[in-house]
């Protein structure tokens, strides 16, 4: 590609910072759209971004999509936001307007961030392709996949590649609160407060790190190819059980854990992905990080997180 100009909506979040360090790193020109620039990021703004205030609900000149060759589009709510129909409506109503700004624009390819941790749903169990039943049970991941149908109806006019990460965990470079049950679970056996865990120890989830995330995303983008749905994940599950022990043993701490509360409705007992079709299309991609190395990384940071814990 001889020109690389990129558009990350979303572009302060967890996937979206890291997204932008590594693209501006590797000369890619970035510019990111986020709802509060100054409290979001604060100081930790990476030298050569250009950082717009916007907001894909309210909606975004379309200006800021010219001289634009790939758009991220990872700008989302919270899965507890999403518990609210009003919110994600509006949310998948503007996916679409988002792709056809990029028609508008002539943006070269649209990369949409869903979840592969919510939209299979339950039954989906081990290694899940990407032609699996969808049957998500949460309202984020019923959203998610709505969304998905509406941006595809454009695949005609527009490249455009969905992405189903499944649970991603890393240190966040602005070091803000994290929901994400690894990264806690590593603050908490360093700071020996008890961590609340809301879902049985062994429910199995497939643990991503961020590293191998956005390694994708700039594969993808990069590439001449446009896979219309990947998953992106580790290939393998691992309980919270699993999770606990590899951080004491890492660490040298004990965790302190409380499993509260009843098991809840929209929870998924088991969830791994198959990232075969990643592999195949790009096979530089095809040794993720173990989720040990991960875990190791994370305690060599010591990142001050602290929060309760839904995987």
């Amino acid at each position: 590609m001889a020109s690389k100009r990129v558009l990350i909506l979303g572009g302060t979040g967890f996937i979206g910072s890291h997204l932008a360090m590594r693209l501006n790193a590797h000369g890619w020109r970035v510019r990111c759209i986020a709802r509060m620039i100054n409290k979001e990021i604060g100081s930790h703004r990476t030298e050569g971004v250009d950082y717009l205030g916007g907001d894909v609900v309210s909606g975004i000149s379309g200006s800021v999509f010219k001289d634009v060759d790939v758009v991220y589009h990872l700008a989302w709510p919270c899965p507890e936001a999403c518990a609210d129909w009003s919110v994600s409506s509006q949310y998948i109503a503007a996916a679409e307007r988002i792709a056809l700004q990029c028609i508008e624009a002539d943006v070269r390819k649209l990369i949409f961030a869903s979840s592969g941790g919510a939209v299979y749903g339950r039954g989906s169990g081990h290694c899940i392709r990407e032609d699996s039943l969808c049957s998500p049970v949460s309202p984020y991941g019923q959203a998610k996949l709505l969304a998905e149908h509406r941006l595809m109806q454009y695949a005609h006019v527009l490249p455009i590649t969905i992405v189903r990460p499944s649970n991603v965990y890393g240190r966040d470079p602005q070091r803000r609160p994290t929901r994400g049950l690894v990264d806690m679970a590593v603050h908490h056996a360093f700071s020996q407060e008890p961590l609340q865990v809301f879902v049985p120890p062994d429910t199995k989830r497939d643990f991503v790190h961020i590293d191998d995330v956005i390694a994708a995303l700039e594969e993808l983008a990069l590439s001449h190819l446009n896979p219309s749905l990947i998953n992106i994940g580790s290939g393998s599950g691992a309980s919270i059980d699993e999770v606990i022990r590899l951080v004491n043993r890492l660490s040298g701490k004990t965790l302190r854990v409380a499993f509260s509360g009843p098991k809840r409705c929209i929870e998924v007992r088991e969830n791994s992905l198959s990232s075969a079709r990643l592999y195949r299309l790009f096979p530089a991609l095809s040794s993720p990080l173990t989720l040990e190395k991960g875990i190791s990384r994370l305690i060599q940071a010591k990142s001050p997180f602290q929060s309760s814990v839904s995987p």
